[in-house]
């Protein structure tokens, strides 16, 4: 079956186009293969730094679900990381809010939440993760699909 790229890719791919190739290495979590890409933009930033970043892929089940990537000198809470460059380390972490309250929400900045650790969640694990530096920020997104036409 002929691979097609997801729309948000193929723009990521189209804008870098001119510049320099796509890095790229796939990795497993929970046994499940994801393919991480990063710009040459995020490998020179990769290498100014003295300590490995971070990027805690978040799936958050609250009032609505809500795809994240967190960009942090550390993991939180003692998670495991796996490793996809020297300088770059990936996490899997999907949560649910404890309450849905919208004055909860608001006076906290975010609903309460617990970490889910059970077999259901290896079926969350994204099968892509697209990262980048530009103005100054660490950016990203993950998703789901494997972009294959149907048929």
């Amino acid at each position: 079956m002929e691979r097609e790229l997801c729309p948000p890719r193929l723009l990521q791919r189209l804008a870098n186009l001119f510049k320099s190739p796509l890095l790229g290495a796939t990795i497993s979590i929970h046994d499940r293969p994801i393919r991480v890409e990063w710009t040459q933009r995020a490998q020179r930033e990769l290498e100014q730094r003295s300590s490995p970043l971070v990027a805690e892929l978040e799936v958050y089940f609250s009032c609505m679900v809500k795809m994240n990537i967190h960009f942090l000198d550390a993991p939180k809470n003692d998670n495991p990381a796996t490793t996809v460059s020297d300088k770059l380390l990936i996490y899997f972490r999907p949560v649910t809010s404890t309450e849905c309250s919208l004055e909860l929400g608001a006076r906290l900045g975010r609903q309460p939440e617990m970490e889910l650790h059970n077999k259901a969640v290896a079926g969350m694990v994204p099968k892509h993760v697209f990262i980048d530096f530009k103005d100054g920020k660490w950016r990203g997104e993950f998703g789901y699909d494997d972009c294959k036409k149907p048929g």
